[in-house]
């Protein structure tokens, strides 16, 4: 009777618990508006996770002192059910490289997973697209940062250290940005990988700065196009030129540097249509169909090149170095 009493305890014991979030799987924020800190679940429910987001998003969007804009994630494997934007001047980040939360969508659609105002800043999280990439989908994205016009920038955004995988369009995508920042601490540490269409993507997108990341297994064979970094301009040959460069200006200013460009089959490394004033120095770039190329539009029909780009610096950069092989763990393709 005793064992039966101590296993019937001991199984009550156990559905408590697994009904109620542990203590580490709370993020915690100061609501301004009611001097508490408050506590929000994170659990393997995509809908109360997404409800918990909002919110949690909220408090941190109506705070006014710097410190209470930060959203710390616990670790931890998180499904999620809409895309989540982080408002103007809010930090959402994990604890640390070594306690990075990872985030997946259920059902998994073909959006991007999280949009960014500007002042906007996330680090040390993981965003998993959890799709075998066989297609290349221009919606599925990791990160999109994006403005309504050029007049109308996103701008002031940093992303840093976080991990982006398994997307159909783009890890990182930009149009109409202003001084956006993606770095790693070391490209160990910031990776874009398994990505359909490109690594990072920019259209009219100014002074951006690209550094450290190890962005690598870019493109679907059979795809025609495919980048691991391509800042340029959408180009309609309908619009005159005047109201193209007004609606669709050139990328304007950037430093692409100090990154690991790996294992793209389909077409270019780090790319630059209709760009100007880059900097592009110092990347390695390994397994690469086109390694690094700054090119005029080219026109339908074999009808010519329009927009040439201007005032683009490419220097020591280093194309499939034997000793960098052998340094980064790269296996050399055919």
């Amino acid at each position: 009777m005793k064992k039966v009493m101590f296993v019937l305890l001991f199984l009550l014991i156990i559905t408590i618990l697994s009904g109620k979030p542990r203590a580490e799987s709370q993020m915690q924020i100061m609501n301004e508006l009611t001097k508490q800190t408050e506590s929000f679940a994170l659990t393997n429910d995509a809908t109360i996770n997404s409800s918990n987001f909002g919110k949690v998003l909220k408090i941190a969007n109506s705070n006014k002192v710097a410190a209470n804009k930060i959203i710390t994630v616990p670790k931890g494997n998180f499904p999620i059910k809409d895309t989540f934007q982080i408002p103007a001047g809010v930090t959402l980040k994990g604890q640390s490289q070594a306690m990075m939360p990872l985030f997946y969508m259920v059902p998994n659609r073909l959006v991007s997973m999280v949009t960014m105002a500007s002042g906007a800043h996330i680090e040390n999280i993981i965003l998993d697209g959890k799709n075998s990439v066989k297609a290349v989908s221009q919606n599925h994205n990791g990160v999109s940062i994006q403005g309504t016009s050029p007049a109308n920038r996103i701008q002031n955004v940093i992303v840093r250290n976080i991990q982006i995988r398994n997307f159909g369009g783009n890890g990182i995508y930009l149009k109409y940005t202003n001084n956006i920042s993606i770095t790693g601490s070391t490209p160990t540490q910031m990776i874009i990988d398994r990505i359909g269409y490109a690594g990072i993507a920019g259209y009219s997108a100014n002074n951006t700065t690209i550094r450290s990341n190890r962005i690598q297994n870019i493109g679907v064979l059979g795809e025609k196009l495919a980048y691991n970094i391509t800042l340029t301009s959408l180009y309609n040959e309908k619009l005159s030129p005047a109201t193209q460069n007004a609606i669709n200006p050139a990328s304007n200013g950037a430093k692409i540097e100090d990154n690991l460009i790996l294992n793209n089959a389909v077409w270019e490394g780090i790319d630059t249509h209709h760009g100007a004033n880059m900097v592009i120095q110092r990347n390695a770039v390994l397994n690469v169909k086109n390694a690094i190329l700054a090119i005029s539009i080219t026109l339908s029909n074999n009808q010519g090149t329009v927009s040439p780009p201007k005032n683009i610096t490419i220097q020591f950069n280093r194309i499939n170095n034997q000793a960098d092989y052998a340094r980064f763990k790269v296996a050399k393709l055919p």
